[in-house]
């Protein structure tokens, strides 16, 4: 009966979660070409609105007309600006992963006219697989009570800017997906438990795939193969001689690792003349138009010239830290705590958090310092024209573990939960408002200059006027609702569920804090 009663209410969570991320999904009827894209789909509010969707989606578009990396002019144009230029060859600066992960929903949808939402509909999954192990890591290495754990999940996925980058067609799912999953399965591997080799399989897997999602994950996951290594490995003195050991599963699963490097430094080979070359180091199409630089006499030349000064170290400094850190937690156009102010209670579960005194916690810790070291020192905090601070999204998933922590604590456990609840409110409030309008908000110091709005409130008035990038209110509901009505029906939805297993469910689940 325990089991039955378990199964329900996972089912019941699930097809909760799925059918509030189904109803924001981005996106309008169709198998758009890229000559469409120009076509009013590249405007806020729209499925392309922004150039890293267009840019992951031409790609899959290009792997399956024409069976190559690189793109037509065609294609080039629709995913123009960040696309780069080498010998002749057009190409995306992301890395090709979410494209390739995206290869078979982008063809079961086509077949039904719904390639581009099905294509979107990629990060729903790994977002539905984040809160899964955010519950795992929260119950069985944090030891936190089971509404703690579902009420982590529901943080991450409905409060948060996570929310607007799960229905798109962006990489910060994917991450957070690998990177937590990775980390469950190295604390899995640590227990030495039967089969345990094929989480270290696992760990490797996850760590290749990472650096084919984005580049800075190879950073993110440095904590996690220190986690996976060192707690393997065993000091022990016998005949006062140090004897060194350590369990040889963790080198000969490698294999996997080495196997897909060696693919992706073949790609780069292939497409950009060196193994170690980078996508995101080309000369961009933006800089050779403005420079008209395919006419000059020394093309080759030049363009090598502006190659060799764009490296990816150049991208970061350790200077720009204080400015990128407020940026990303305290400005009025991407902070955290003020789209989302729930993860303030955050702060407050890091005292909580670090009394664990395990490497598990340690390596979780070092994961979001990570992550908000290296995009604070980013020359762009604020990751282009965004909603919220998406480059925090693979640390949230830690912030919601800090959140309920501090809300698990027995003393004062009441007014612990009564203070988060507004919080809670208003942070879900927010993020519905961006999903259900657009990405495309500018940083303030653009907004001034071309006399906009930016942070939510510029959501706020895209929602007034009834402007919405959901598939399915533009498809069925936009005829016979308006959009406030839409969204105060998903709001009403979501909250009564966080609400019942903020102050409901423990009272049907026996948990000894």
């Amino acid at each position: 009966m325990k089991y039955v009663k378990s199964f329900l209410f996972t089912f019941l969570l699930l097809s909760i979660i799925t059918s509030a991320y189904l109803f924001t999904i981005k996106g309008s009827w169709g198998n758009p070409t890229g000559g469409q894209f120009k076509n009013n789909l590249d405007q806020a509010t729209r499925a392309f609105e922004l150039s890293p969707e267009r840019d992951r989606y031409v790609l899959i578009m290009s792997l399956i007309n024409d069976h190559r990396f690189n793109l037509s002019k065609v294609l080039a144009d629709a995913a123009y600006p960040d696309t780069g230029y080498y010998q002749g060859r057009y190409y995306i600066y992301f890395t090709p992963g979410i494209s390739l992960l995206a290869i078979p929903l982008y063809l079961i949808g086509q077949h039904y006219h719904l390639a581009q939402v099905a294509s979107f509909s990629l990060n729903i999954l790994f977002s539905l697989g984040v809160a899964f192990f955010i519950y795992k890591i929260a119950t069985k290495i944090l030891s936190l009570p089971p509404f703690a754990g579902v009420l982590a999940a529901l943080i991450y996925m409905f409060a948060s800017d996570s929310w607007s980058y799960a229905v798109t067609l962006y990489q910060h799912q994917a991450t957070t997906f690998l990177l937590m999953s990775a980390f469950f399965a190295a604390w899995w591997f640590n227990q030495s438990k039967r089969f345990s080799w094929l989480a270290a399989i696992y760990v490797w897997l996850s760590f290749a795939i990472s650096l084919l999602i984005d580049y800075p994950n190879g950073f993110f996951f440095l904590p996690i193969m220190m986690y996976f290594c060192l707690s393997n490995l065993r000091l022990s003195y016998i005949d006062s001689k140090l004897q060194i050991t350590i369990r040889w599963s963790i080198f000969l699963t490698s294999i996997i690792f080495i196997i897909i490097s060696i693919g992706h430094g073949y790609y780069n080979q292939v497409n950009f003349g060196s193994w170690h070359s980078l996508s995101s180091t080309l000369v961009g199409v933006k800089t050779i138009e403005q420079r008209n630089l395919l006419n000059s006499s020394d093309v080759q030349q030049t363009l090598q010239s502006l190659a060799d000064k764009k490296t990816v170290t150049s991208f970061f400094s350790e200077n720009k830290f204080p400015f990128g850190f407020y940026t990303l937690f305290f400005s009025l156009d991407r902070g955290l705590f003020l789209y989302f102010p729930i993860f303030i209670l955050a702060v407050f579960g890091l005292s909580s958090f670090i009394k664990y005194r395990n490497a598990g916690v340690a390596t979780l810790l070092a994961i979001s310092l990570c992550v908000v070291f290296l995009y604070s020192s980013w020359g762009d905090p604020w990751g282009g024209w965004a909603f919220g601070p998406r480059y925090l999204i693979p640390a949230l998933p830690i912030f919601s573990l800090l959140v309920v922590t501090w809300l698990s604590q027995k003393k004062w456990q009441l007014g612990r939960k009564l203070l988060a609840t507004p919080l809670l409110m208003y942070s879900v409030a927010v993020a519905l408002i961006g999903v259900l309008t657009t990405n495309a908000v500018p940083p303030k110091v653009e907004a001034d200059y071309l006399h906009t709005g930016y942070n939510f409130l510029l959501n706020w008035q895209y929602l007034k006027n009834n402007y919405s990038s959901s598939f399915v209110f533009n498809t069925f509901i936009n005829h016979k609702l308006p959009l406030w009505e839409y969204a105060l029906a998903i709001y009403l939805f979501i909250i009564v569920t966080a609400l019942l297993v903020l102050f409901v469910m423990p009272h049907f689940s026996k948990h000894d804090n």
